[in-house]
């Protein structure tokens, strides 16, 4: 069944202003840049802290574990800023209703290649879109690659195996 999917337009710039304490983490494979490649991996562990009792996170901090051996990519990431997207995404399902995801999480920091021979690293921003588990659909992954040996790269692919938490 062929789903049509709704992107939310606008400008993203990840900080940590209003963003809600608590953990992301999951992983798994994603569609490859390649055609007919072997499927992209990722780990994401993101931890948002409430420093100083104002109820909103001050300290973002994680890893990001990213491959996609077709395109010959791979790399490891320290997350070091990230928030709400202040958005969400859709899917317009065959019988017409829509299903929103919970509102998405940015992340953003400074990758290094695997191994570390491939060149000079960069920066990277991902954001991410979980669905509730009882729709069906499965979460939207971006991952977006700056400077460095993979300069340019970007991957938007609907989770194909795999999960994706966040715990308050």
């Amino acid at each position: 069944m062929k789903r049509l999917m709704i992107v939310a337009i606008g400008l993203f710039a990840a900080t940590t202003t209003g963003c809600l304490p608590g953990k992301w983490n999951g992983g798994g494979k994603l569609s490859s840049l390649v055609p007919g490649g072997e499927k992209a991996t990722f780990t994401i562990v993101g931890n948002a802290k409430d420093t100083d009792g104002d109820g909103e996170a001050d300290s973002v901090k994680g890893q990001l574990e990213f491959h996609d051996k077709a395109a010959g990519v791979s790399l490891h990431a320290e997350v070091t800023d990230g928030g709400d997207t202040g958005f969400a995404v859709g899917f317009i399902q065959p019988d017409g209703s829509l299903i929103f995801s919970d509102p998405g999480g940015g992340f953003t920091g400074t990758y290094v290649p695997q191994p570390k021979s491939l060149g000079p690293g960069g920066t990277f921003d991902a954001t991410v879109f979980p669905f509730p588990a009882n729709t069906g659909v499965p979460a939207l992954v971006i991952i977006n690659l700056h400077g460095g040996v993979f300069d340019g790269y970007s991957n938007l692919s609907p989770l194909l195996d795999g999960n994706l938490n966040y715990q308050p």
